[in-house]
């Protein structure tokens, strides 16, 4: 959904998104594959494959950004983050449960289950609203400041 409004915001306003167009398009791609071959198949490391499709979607991402010299926005660090924190907590579920065999729930799983669904959320958020949501950007940007000359050529 995020991909389709991203498009139609390109067309019908006058801000270019094609950085979200891109980010949004490689997530949609990542999670349509990776759901619909995850409900076709039995796959014994289905958290193993689906820490490769983050990864993946990461790279590609990043990729295309570079290549097509389209600059990083709010979204593509969303999604980014996003997809390390999905991809550590497919990593860590994949260890106990492939692994080491557990199959008594214990934290690791409630952290899995909300903390997943938060970062989903989140991402999808942001790639809608294209907005830093979280004030992230001021920790990144605290030792900072405009230059005034630069502002006054704007």
């Amino acid at each position: 959904m995020a991909f389709l409004i991203n498009v139609l915001m390109h067309f019908t306003t006058k801000h270019k998104l094609m950085p979200t167009i891109v980010t949004s398009f490689y997530v949609f791609l990542s999670y349509f594959i990776s759901d619909d071959l995850a409900s076709l198949t039995v796959q014994p490391n289905a958290y193993l494959n689906w820490a490769i499709f983050d990864l993946v979607t990461i790279t590609l991402i990043f990729t295309t950004l570079k290549v097509a010299k389209l600059p990083f926005n709010t979204a593509s660090y969303y999604v980014f983050g996003g997809l390390s924190i999905s991809t550590l907590l497919y990593l860590s579920m994949h260890i106990d449960v492939d692994i080491y065999s557990n199959r008594t729930p214990w934290i690791l799983w409630d952290i899995f289950g909300y903390g997943g669904t938060l970062v989903d959320l989140m991402m999808i958020t942001v790639l809608i609203l294209n907005r830093d949501i979280l004030q992230l950007g001021r920790l990144f940007n605290r030792g900072s400041k405009p230059n005034p000359i630069e502002l006054s050529a704007k």
